[in-house]
């Protein structure tokens, strides 16, 4: 009897171990910040949407909120979301979608590929290369 009941017990603590684990994992947020911009926005990435397309070529999901509403871009939106293919050899990006959230209703635009742009040093952009091109390959 004391054999099933440790057995018992075991078993439970397994489960907790495990319930707890997973449980954590859907608590990692999906959108993570990762700067604030001179025109008073955060900037989040999507850590699930990280992508090596090619060698040395990155797309990730970035968001942008506006803190206070004083940037002219961001004054009438509640959030911008955009596809951006980051060039870890020439430090360049590009963006391919964007989504804009001006009420409750979210608006998607395609756009054509821009064109390559510099990363500035010590920019949000800069943060978001460092996390996109840091981040190892998924097999």
């Amino acid at each position: 009897m004391k054999r099933i009941s440790a057995m018992s017990v075991i078993i439970a603590f397994l489960l907790l171990v495990v319930a707890g684990f997973v449980f954590a994992q859907e608590m990692t947020p999906r959108w993570k910040y990762y700067s604030s911009d001179g025109a008073h926005n955060d900037h989040y990435y999507d850590t699930k949407s990280i992508v090596h397309v090619s060698k040395g070529i990155v797309k990730v999901w970035e968001k942008k909120v506006a803190i206070d509403k004083s940037d002219e871009v961001m004054k009438k939106m509640k959030e911008l979301s955009e596809l951006k293919e980051v060039n870890c050899r020439t430090r360049e990006y590009r963006i391919f979608v964007r989504y804009y959230d001006t009420t409750s209703q979210p608006l998607k635009s395609h756009v054509e590929p821009t064109q390559w742009e510099s990363i500035e040093p010590d920019s949000w952009m800069e943060a978001l290369f460092d996390i996109a091109c840091k981040t190892k390959k998924k097999k």
